[in-house]
């Protein structure tokens, strides 16, 4: 495929796979409580935070590479991102200098209760990412249906009708990801923690499965596109030398 066109067929497999990949861990998250000793619910604590911390900055490091997400959902997704690592970081130093059982217990339940948060930015981030890579390569796939389609009108003496309809599902393709992509962004984008409740638990709920199915649409289309490219390409080939390879440059 890259022969013509510079398309990599890992860079399909690669953005199937991340967008089928996207969790839904979307709903509250139930932990027990640590043990008994004030020490060991501060170490468990301290750990916990930690790893969400890192987790919260790998979110917020893919947020700062999307390239096709307005820069308005951007900061908000960054704001929501950066708050509750803030609210980790106060919880954190509160711990540490808890002196009494009952009240570190308190505070390490906040650590639980703040999963509600933290497990809605995660599906909601890697959904809006799975679909900001997809709106990415929907850029390359008009770059090539474009240099074909200037091909093919340069060409003589050819039968072009196979092409053409090939060129105009492909080209269906094309706006139906980008159709859905965006569907999943503004589908996911404003919903916000449950927090036990669990009428907008089911909302929530809801609102992912439908945006799931969207992105498992985005899946099937990016797959027959390829096919699309790939026959195209094939046509081109048994025409030998009639047709020299098209170049992204």
């Amino acid at each position: 495929m890259s022969k013509f066109f510079g398309l990599n067929s890992a860079l399909f497999i690669i953005i199937i796979a991340a967008i089928s990949a996207a969790p839904l861990a979307f709903a509250q998250t139930t932990k027990k409580s640590p043990g008994e000793s004030l020490a060991t619910i501060i170490n468990v604590a301290d750990k916990e935070i930690s790893q969400k911390t890192d987790s919260l900055n790998s979110l917020a490091s893919q947020i700062n590479s999307f390239g096709k997400i307005s820069s308005t959902l951007k900061d908000s997704l960054s704001l929501s991102v950066q708050n509750e690592a803030n609210s980790l970081s106060d919880l954190k130093a509160k711990i540490d200098y808890d002196t009494s059982l009952p009240t570190a217990v308190a505070d390490y339940k906040s650590i639980v209760d703040s999963y509600n948060i933290y497990n809605l930015l995660l599906s909601q981030i890697r959904m809006i990412a799975a679909s900001d890579r997809a709106l990415t390569i929907v850029d390359s796939m008009n770059i090539v249906d474009g240099k074909v389609r200037s091909r093919t009108a340069s060409l003589t003496g050819i039968n072009a009708a196979p092409i053409n309809q090939m060129l105009s599902d492909f080209n269906s393709k094309i706006i139906d990801i980008s159709a859905q992509s965006n569907i999943v962004i503004k589908t996911v984008s404003g919903l916000t923690p449950d927090m036990g409740n669990a009428v907008k638990l089911a909302a929530n709920s809801a609102a992912f499965k439908s945006a799931r199915e969207n992105i498992q649409t985005v899946t099937e289309d990016l797959a027959a596109a390829r096919k699309d490219i790939g026959t195209i390409i094939k046509y081109l080939e048994e025409m030998g030398d009639a047709v020299a390879p098209i170049s992204q440059k």
